[in-house]
């Protein structure tokens, strides 16, 4: 692994056209230069992103809302914020029908630390046909923490947790209107602590197409502390997964854990370790799992992947699988400088060297950054919400987007391509805009340069899509949205 990266300065990034469109590199079209720092909100814990490009954070008690061009939603709550929220959130999810699922824990006076989740509608007000007026309240007898929140196909909603009193992990399933399921454990509700006395932490699971659950989380005092398991859809251990329904892997002797897992196409559970133990192996590792529950050796080194090596410090967060496979981590630097930064790997664990400056995307601004949460949207974009802060001070809200693929309309290999494309492209003067819904002639065509500028087009829409004399353009690469009432769609193309 390369151990020394060129840092990915704004200017530079936006001086050089061609660097402008290198996967990896942010998306200028967004908020200042690709990245926004609101000093009026806290640090973003977790991230989703509508099909039009809208994208809902959650920050302890409030919800953010941000439009594609980086400015704050005017119609979703106050300018943009929802709060409170009555709750202290750490996931939030959007549903199909763009309704907004929070979780995470409610502190009640006398009463101690609940589960709890909440859902709204999309401009922000509270969805009253889930549980009490939008919230539920998962009252057990100890002090509970909320570890992650995941929605089923058919509108269920599993809820992790643990308990600081008896030291064992909550699966909690919700049905669609907030009440629990009765047919998941004792009345929608399961404690796991195989081993009494010792301490089970879940805290991520993912459901599988037949609804098994995926699990991972932590087990101590076991020196391979890190477990996999599977329960089956009514909540039971299923020991058909690994023989004996978990699988327990070794990262070594740091004090790592997992905090995350996502099923890629195949099934497969992808995983990833983190440690408090900077510039170590353990530090930061990916590992992918047959959906038998056995490592998977194709994977990176024996199904392993390092995040470190011995000299570098980076510490990662969260991680995101894109729709060709590949994975993007991201999280902060570390060190004194402690800059935001993503890498990507090929599916099978190789580093993707045409990300970024082979294969990592490091962001030099002002402040101590940290990407918390990221997500991979459907205009072909990676979207990143953290925080940024100023020594001695809180933490600001960061929010960023990354070109995820070249910028050019050309299929990258695996067919993946944006919404709309341009032909020809390269395009020369004029070119014509085709794909879904390219002939809303109600919608309105917004073209942007390599430094995010709104430049001037002619265009008429057309039956065969969207003809734009765009011969006042100079060479470069630029990005289009077709915006229309109820979605936004792009086209990034080059002009010659």
């Amino acid at each position: 692994m390369r151990t020394s990266h060129t840092l990915v300065v704004l200017a530079t990034a936006l001086a050089t056209a061609p660097l402008s469109a290198q996967p990896g590199t942010l998306d200028p079209s967004f908020g200042t230069t690709g990245y926004v720092i609101d000093t009026e909100l806290a640090e973003a814990k977790s991230v989703a992103v509508y099909p039009d490009g809208r994208i809902v954070m959650c920050a302890g008690n409030s919800l953010y809302m941000f439009m594609p061009d980086g400015t704050r939603a005017a119609a979703f709550g106050n300018a943009g914020v929802v709060t409170p929220i009555g709750l202290n959130a750490g996931d939030v999810l959007i549903q199909p029908d763009g309704k907004i699922l929070v979780a995470g824990v409610l502190n009640a006076v006398g009463v101690g630390q609940d589960i709890a989740a909440a859902r709204f509608e999309p401009d922000g007000t509270p969805d009253a046909s889930f549980g009490v007026a939008g919230f539920v309240q998962v009252v057990l007898p100890n002090f509970d923490y909320c570890r992650s929140m995941t929605l089923l196909d058919d509108g269920r909603v599993l809820l992790t947790g643990s308990s600081n009193i008896d030291f064992a992990s909550h699966l909690i399933m919700l049905n669609a209107d907030g009440s629990m399921d009765a047919s998941f454990g004792d009345n929608g509700h399961v404690v796991w602590m195989p081993v009494p006395g010792d301490i089970f932490d879940v805290l991520d699971a993912a459901v599988q197409a037949d609804g098994r659950i995926i699990f991972v989380g932590k087990h101590a005092p076991e020196v391979d502390d890190d477990v996999v398991g599977r329960f089956l859809p009514d909540g039971t251990l299923d020991i058909t997964y690994n023989g004996t329904g978990t699988t327990y892997l070794d990262f070594g002797q740091n004090n790592d854990e997992l905090d995350q897992v996502e099923l890629d196409a195949q099934g497969r559970s992808v995983v990833l370790a983190t440690s408090s133990d900077a510039g170590s192996f353990n530090s930061g590792s990916l590992a992918r799992l047959n959906t038998d529950g056995t490592i998977d050796p194709t994977f990176g080194t024996n199904g392993f992947v390092a995040l470190n090596t011995a000299s570098t410090t980076y510490t990662p967060k969260s991680f995101c699988i894109q729709s060709d496979g590949k994975l993007v981590v991201t999280g902060t630097t570390g060190g004194t400088g402690r800059n935001l930064y993503l890498v990507r790997f090929d599916a099978d664990g190789a580093l993707d060297i045409g990300f970024g400056d082979a294969g990592y995307s490091i962001v030099d601004l002002p402040n101590r950054e940290e990407g918390n949460a990221i997500a991979a949207t459907s205009d072909q974009s990676l979207v990143v919400a953290g925080r940024s802060q100023i020594t001695g001070a809180g933490s600001d809200l960061l929010v960023a987007r990354f070109w995820q693929s070249s910028g050019l309309l050309v299929a990258d290999g695996l067919g993946q391509m944006d919404p709309l494309k341009v032909v020809p492209c390269p395009a020369q003067g004029t070119f014509t805009i085709v794909g879904e819904g390219a002939d809303a002639s109600s919608g309105v065509l917004e073209v942007f340069d390599p430094s995010g500028r709104r430049v001037h087009v002619n265009y008429q829409f057309t039956s065969r899509g969207i003809d734009v004399q765009a011969g006042s353009l100079a060479s470069g690469f630029y990005v289009a949205y077709l915006r229309t009432k109820d979605t936004t769609r792009v086209a990034r193309f080059e002009m010659l």
